[in-house]
């Protein structure tokens, strides 16, 4: 079962924490958000897949930062000054996700929220797995957190490994 799937019937609403990246509104569950922060500044890793921009210290903990519209773009293009940042918990790992800017905490509804289209998943668009419908307001993507994580875990696949560095 999806995270989408869980929003939609598991409560009969669920708060979502919203942010903008590229003019679009996305969100995410907000009980799998530890904090929303001004993106400080980063430690680059000289050996991490371009995706993961470097490190951060929270209060003592080693978070990586991954620009989202990175992760997400198709044409690697990059627009917007991602001065937020989004640290999410996802299966069992900690991730930040540089956003251009947090908006509000959303109260959606079970009759406002839908799957995608059945077709579009089938055709691989599994980063979003429900959209939030607002009268007269463009929808909200929900993003589909545990997705993300796979897509930054397989962004270093064709790096070395640390035996044929040394090697």
């Amino acid at each position: 079962m999806t995270e989408a799937s869980q929003i939609q019937t598991a409560h009969v609403s669920v708060d979502l924490a919203c942010f903008e990246l590229a003019g679009q509104t996305y969100a995410v569950p907000i009980a799998r958000v530890r904090e929303i922060l001004a993106t400080p500044r980063l430690t680059p890793l000289p050996d991490a897949p371009p995706i993961i921009e470097g490190l951060i210290d929270l209060r003592g903990t080693l978070i990586p930062v991954v620009d989202l519209e990175r992760l997400l773009a198709r044409d690697g293009a990059l627009s917007g000054p991602r001065n937020r940042t989004v640290v999410v918990e996802a299966r069992g790992l900690v991730v930040g996700f540089r956003v251009d800017r947090a908006t509000q905490v959303v109260a959606a509804t079970a009759d406002s929220i839908e799957t995608i289209p059945e077709l579009t998943r089938e055709a691989g668009c599994v980063v979003v797995g429900a959209v939030v419908r607002r009268k007269d307001r463009p929808p909200i993507l929900v993003l589909e957190l545990d997705v993300l994580i796979d897509r930054v875990l397989r962004s270093g696949k064709g790096a070395p490994s640390r035996d044929e560095v040394a090697a």
